[in-house]
């Protein structure tokens, strides 16, 4: 696996869960996490590894701040498919991976729905995460 270095979750934020949490299958401790990049004119996948309690920031660079995502999807037309410079934040808890929006423009959707800002989602192998208008299966091996 490639390994993308993670942040270690020092304080985890208050936010509200979903019911999906309850009856999550498990991100197991061995797994590589996928995200496939879709809908561009070459679909890109990255594998990483993402350490227990640690979080990784989706977002774009911009040419007017020194800010870097963790996963920067500039490559991918994140600018003009609506991707904020910090979109989104994928957090590991234990067995569970989740999505929180970090109060981006454009919003972020899992399989279909809007996400409220600061909401945590617990994702699963197949869903579809759309940040802005930029399409990213997760998947997990």
């Amino acid at each position: 696996h490639d390994t993308i270095e993670s942040k270690p979750l020092l304080q985890a934020p208050e936010m509200e869960t979903n019911r999906a949490q309850e009856t999550s299958a498990p991100y197991t401790p061995d797994a590589c996490l996928v995200l496939h990049i879709m809908n561009i004119p070459k679909r890109s996948t990255l594998r990483l590894s993402l350490k227990a309690e640690a979080y990784i920031i989706l977002g774009r660079c911009a040419p007017d701040t020194s800010f870097t995502p963790t996963i920067d999807l500039t490559p991918y037309g994140a600018k003009e498919k609506g991707v904020s410079r910090t979109h989104a934040t994928l957090y590991r808890r234990g067995e569970k991976l989740t999505l929180v929006d970090l109060g981006s423009t454009n919003g972020t959707h899992l399989n279909g729905q809007r996400l409220y800002e600061g909401e945590e989602h617990t994702l699963h192998d197949k869903d579809t995460v759309a940040l802005g208008e930029l399409p990213i299966r997760i998947g997990f091996e």
